[in-house]
């Protein structure tokens, strides 16, 4: 019950880009979901999910980003999860 609106997320995310071997990714210190969309000898890319789009304040709902383009706002997520833990 919990997990349908990822699944639907999943299957959208994957569904947009055929032919690529798709890994889903959970980073739970920025409560993040992203799919790492790899296309054949390519480099790997990322489907941000709903929650990484929440987390992160992402704009892009279908673009797959680069791993670079991710570092700093995961970063901040980090951050900001851990100080309002203490």
């Amino acid at each position: 019950f919990g997990a349908a609106a990822l699944s639907r997320n999943l299957e959208a995310a994957a569904a947009s880009h055929p032919g690529a071997q798709a890994r889903f990714l959970r980073v739970y210190q920025a409560q993040s979901d992203f799919l790492e969309m790899t296309a054949a000898g390519g480099k790997p890319r990322f489907a941000a999910l709903l929650s990484a789009r929440q987390a992160l304040s992402l704009t892009q709902e279908e673009a797959l980003l680069d791993g670079a383009d991710l570092i700093e706002p995961l970063r901040a997520a980090v951050r900001a999860n851990l100080a309002s833990f203490r």
